[in-house]
């Protein structure tokens, strides 16, 4: 496998995007941060900065807001929806090592939240060390990060249509 490909498995696992695959890169020079309950651990170490606690049914941000912190669902779940013309429309419940608000910090902080996500029972959040992603991201090849900001773009088109499908 080449760099670029081994670069790219990294990041996507990195940032949340290759979920359910078991293959981990270290080639980048930090550990891999897809996580299952023995590598939580890991990134505790690494990336999180701080915790925090949210009771059932808090908004944990809203769609439309401003932001580029990154969390990582530590213990729960929540849900993310989005707002359309004929009301609110879940479209993920997310759970226990997933990472939300990725996109926003992609997109550098430029672009507005794409979802609400609350808080579905008991939620403990990790907060990851924004300047530390940061470097790690700004490491990257600029065909990488143009690469990954294709997806993000993308991601949030599709998911604008999905909702846009299940609300009709």
């Amino acid at each position: 496998m080449n760099n670029l490909l081994r670069g790219c498995e990294f990041e996507l696992c990195a940032f949340g995007l290759n979920k359910g695959r078991q293959k981990h890169y270290t080639d980048c020079g930090s550990a891999s941060l897809m996580l299952d309950r023995k590598e939580m651990q890991v990134i505790d170490l690494l990336y999180i900065r701080d915790e925090e606690a949210h009771p059932d049914g808090t908004v944990i941000f809203d769609e439309g807001g401003f932001s580029d912190w990154v969390y990582v669902i530590m213990e729960g779940q929540v849900k993310v929806t989005k707002q359309t013309p004929k009301g609110k429309v879940t479209v993920a419940k997310l759970g226990e090592g997933e990472f939300i608000g990725e996109l926003e910090f992609l997109d550098l902080g430029k672009e507005p939240r794409s979802a609400t996500v609350v808080a579905e029972g008991e939620v403990k959040l990790g907060v990851l060390d924004r300047d530390k992603l940061r470097r790690e991201y700004d490491s990257l090849s600029p065909d990488f990060r143009k690469i990954i900001r294709t997806l993000v773009r993308r991601l949030r088109r599709i998911t604008l249509q999905a909702a846009s499908l299940a609300s009709s």
